[in-house]
């Protein structure tokens, strides 16, 4: 965000909703089902819609509780991770279109903006965490280059 020229700040969420009322933020950013179900078409005007991010919400389980069960209960979780995690896929999907189309009703602008001139002027962010991202960078390029 500072490389396009925002000053993004820590906001607790709890006292987002009041931030943006009162005008002490300017904006937000999260995912168009939680902007939808915490009701901050009310208090925020325009919504563009950049799919810069996208949230994936991790499986995890405890090595030891991993451990203590059977080969097979191990394949029905790990095999139920892999179907919760296409179904998820598809509900945010559902979700953020319909949402769109809610938060339109509602009153809110949505925007769709060109991206390119994002994408130019973010164009060194990844580079500069190299140190920290390693060749999970070139693996991401490579995944780019291939779409």
């Amino acid at each position: 965000m500072t490389a396009m020229g925002a000053n993004p700040q820590p906001l607790a969420f709890s006292e987002l909703y009041q931030a943006l009322q009162q005008g002490t933020y300017d904006a937000q950013e999260n995912p168009i089902p939680v902007i939808y179900s915490n009701n901050l078409f009310e208090v925020q005007k325009y919504l563009s819609v950049t799919n810069h991010i996208y949230s994936g919400m991790c499986f995890t389980i405890a090595e030891t509780s991993w451990n203590k069960m059977s080969e097979e209960q191990q394949q029905i979780v790990a095999d139920a991770a892999v179907a919760s995690a296409e179904f998820n896929r598809e509900l945010n999907k559902q979700q953020t279109e319909d949402y769109i189309t809610e938060l339109e009703a509602k009153g809110m602008t949505i925007i769709e903006p060109d991206l390119a001139p994002f994408v130019e002027a973010t164009s060194g962010v990844a580079e500069s965490m190299r140190d920290t991202y390693g060749d999970m960078l070139d693996r991401l390029n490579e995944w780019k280059e291939s779409r």
